[in-house]
């Protein structure tokens, strides 16, 4: 058997990823999106009233439904499912990009920060536990 090209962690980190994203900003923004919105974040400009707002919110939890399951997905073999864990690390990029700046100009809530911190930190550790090629010494 050949000796696997990725930390034996990273297959954990994905299915943990993936249960927390699956909940955390899947069903929550699918099931009761003003509760993790207004209660949970404090955002005050959410309002489940509006079409648009439950229609963003939902679509956004789908989608986040879908990254989780190809996270999942990508558990099973690491190396073999990279493009995967490169459009993890892209959306978690460009997410980061899109909380600083709409908490630094745009007034949503500071309880946001939150969700930076946690998405950098995973953006650190996938980068860290990337799976490396076999044919290089590293």
């Amino acid at each position: 058997m050949d000796k696997k090209n990725y930390h034996p962690f990273l297959p954990v980190l994905l299915r943990v990823l993936a249960i927390v994203l699956f909940f955390y900003w899947g069903l929550s923004h699918l099931i009761k999106p003003e509760f993790y919105l207004t209660t949970l974040m404090g955002i005050t400009q959410f309002d489940p009233h509006d079409g648009y707002d439950m229609f963003s919110t939902n679509l956004l939890g789908i989608m986040n439904i879908a990254v989780s399951y190809a996270m999942w997905r990508a558990a099973e073999d690491p190396w073999k499912f990279r493009p995967i864990i490169d459009m993890v690390i892209m959306v978690c990029i460009g997410t980061v990009i899109i909380f600083v700046v709409s908490l630094t100009g745009r007034g949503i809530s500071s309880r946001e920060w939150i969700n930076v911190g946690l998405i950098a930190v995973t953006t650190i550790i996938l980068f860290i536990l990337y799976p490396k090629n076999p044919n290089t010494k590293a």
